[in-house]
């Protein structure tokens, strides 16, 4: 008995330690026609909106998360043939001519194995769900994240759940355009901007 105890508190030690391994490679974008680090945009902490304006077709708009100031909210034009960043602000009411970009519905290709692995969670589980057992994605191998058949951006992974994540992403703006990827780094945010594929069979 007390050797079924040993080897069952082994067990979940063992369960443990793997759901606790995981790797997610630096993801790497595939043919942007524009790949920038957002200037001041290292302390945003939390994910910034893009937005485009009507009549200025060739840039893109990101709003700081930051309080808005008279109704309007700080944010950078970035060109997307330069690449050059200028001071801007937006406004995002009923009337405005900006217009905020919606999730483009990527999807996800793995070269690799995926399947819901067994983790142990000793407080609560991310769901809402108590502690215990539960079943979460695992993937291990060459992610891709996909527009369509477009590929977007790659990562190498072992033992990862990012997916929800990786997908969120992914946007694009309301005149389908274009496709933009938001990235948090160590120097900020990066944009990788794309251009729609409705666009480029047009």
């Amino acid at each position: 008995m007390k050797r079924l105890l040993m080897v069952g508190v082994l067990l979940l030690l063992t369960m443990a330690a793997v759901s606790a391994i995981h790797v997610d490679g630096e993801l790497q974008p595939v043919g942007p026609v524009l790949a920038t680090t957002i200037r001041g945009s290292e302390r945003w902490y939390v994910h910034p909106l893009l937005a485009a304006r009507a009549g200025d077709a060739k840039a893109v708009y990101v709003v700081a998360p930051a309080l808005p100031d008279g109704g309007t909210f700080p944010a950078v034009r970035i060109d997307a043939v330069s690449g050059e960043q200028t001071a801007a602000t937006v406004t995002l009411d009923p009337s405005s001519p900006f217009r905020v970009f919606a999730p483009a519905g990527a999807r996800v290709a793995l070269r690799g194995l995926r399947f819901g692995r067994p983790a142990l969670h000793l407080l609560s589980y991310p769901e809402g769900k108590g502690p215990g057992i539960h079943r979460v994605d695992s993937a291990t191998g060459h992610l891709t994240v996909m527009a369509g058949e477009r590929p977007l951006l790659t990562r190498n992974v072992f033992n990862s759940s990012s997916t929800p994540e990786l997908l969120s992403l992914v946007s694009e703006d309301p005149d389908g355009r274009w496709l933009a990827a938001l990235t948090r780094a160590d120097g900020g945010w990066n944009l990788f901007l794309f251009t729609h594929s409705r666009v480029e069979e047009s």
